[in-house]
Formats: structure tokens, C-alpha cells, sequence
């Protein structure tokens, strides 16, 4: 049973990451997609229906204006809007602060090699987020080795956390991990395969 099985690959990434959940995703840009539709749809069948028209629902992402990379796209694939914050350079707490309003659904946090050293430390964004009950959603694909990474991010505050499956894990390429909160990851599922939602091609 495909469900079964989902849950059971879910405990192991729970105890591999200290996350609360886990899934196996369609690699890490099949999880950049479930990410968002869990922090805009969540698990509403009404709203997660309608994806990607995300019309009265919080449908804002704020992203670091350098930590606008390539696939942030996987993002408003489903009807998000992406909110950049900072410079080229940096982004300051009180920028932050003020783009968070009632239509903000999450915070996106790039963990990766090429990332300006600027960047506002993970802690102090998702003290902030946390604040004002706004999940922290990072990627953090090209992050492992060190195998500490697998831990580091949800201890830091990250609501979930992404990691490609294939690359140093050395699993199957199209495999991606998403780990993180319980209610956001039955989110993510609910959204995904084998269900009849947004997600359902990312199988």
C-alpha cells in the first residue's frame, strides 16, 4: 500500500533529520513545489483544488533578494507570489519585519554554497517568522555532506527542510527529502501522489 509505504519511509527521515515528518519527494524540485502548495493551500481540499489560482488565499513567499536562485519558480508554480526583501547583498532584520503582512504564507531560506555570506542567519529569520507565526521553508538541496546538515537546519528553526536525494546521498537522481513540521508534511502529501491535487504529477 502506497500509503503504508509513504508513512513508513516518513518515520525513517524523521529520525535521520529530528523533524517531526518526512516524505520522499520527486526529487528537490518536486519538494520546492509541495513546500509551497503546503504553506498556500495547506491540507483545505477547497483550496488545494484550485491551485494555481491562490485568489483570497496567503499567497505571498518573501525571499532574500540574494537568495533568488534558478528554481525559485517551482515556488509560484503553484500561484505564489514571490515578496523580495534586501539587496544584492544583504537582507536587515527590519526589512524583513515589514514585508511580513496577513498574506504572507511563508519565509524561503536558501542554504547553499553560492549564497553572498551576508545572508541573515537561519535562527534569527525564523525567530522572526516565528513571531508572527509564519513558517520558514529552506532549501537546502546541495547541503549534504556534512551529514550534520541533516539536523542543522530543523534545529535552527526551519519549519521544513529540502534535500536532494540523489547528489552525496547518492540515491536515486529523480529522489528528492522533504522533513519538517507534522501538520505542514500531511500538508505536502495531501497535496501530492497519489492524490488527485496539484502535486499529483510529482510522482
Amino acid at each position: 500500500d502506497m500509503g503504508d509505504l509513504n508513512d513508513a519511509a516518513g518515520q525513517v527521515i524523521a529520525e535521520h533529520t529530528g523533524a517531526e515528518a518526512g516524505m520522499v519527494t520527486s526529487g528537490a524540485a518536486g519538494a520546492l513545489v509541495l513546500q509551497a502548495a503546503a504553506v498556500v493551500a495547506g491540507s483545505d481540499k477547497a483550496k488545494m483544488s484550485r491551485l494555481p489560482d491562490t485568489t483570497g488565499m496567503k499567497n505571498e513567499i518573501i525571499i532574500h533578494n540574494i537568495h533568488r536562485f534558478p528554481y525559485d519558480q517551482c515556488y509560484t508554480s503553484v500561484g505564489a507570489k514571490l515578496v523580495g526583501v534586501g539587496d544584492f547583498l544583504r537582507c536587515l532584520p527590519w526589512e524583513l519585519e515589514t514585508a511580513i503582512t496577513e498574506n504572507t504564507a511563508a519565509i524561503a531560506y536558501i542554504e547553499a554554497p553560492f549564497i553572498a555570506p551576508y545572508a541573515m542567519p537561519l535562527p534569527e529569520v525564523a525567530e522572526i517568522a516565528h513571531a508572527r507565526d509564519v513558517p520558514v521553508i529552506v532549501d537546502a538541496a546541495s547541503m549534504v555532506p556534512p551529514r550534520e546538515n541533516l539536523t542543522k537546519f530543523i534545529d535552527q528553526g526551519a519549519d521544513m527542510v529540502i534535500f536532494s536525494g540523489g547528489k552525496a546521498i547518492r540515491g536515486p537522481q529523480g529522489a528528492g527529502i522533504l522533513a519538517g513540521r507534522k501538520d505542514l508534511i500531511e500538508a505536502a502529501r495531501a497535496n501530492g501522489s497519489p492524490n488527485q491535487f496539484f502535486g499529483r504529477g510529482l510522482k
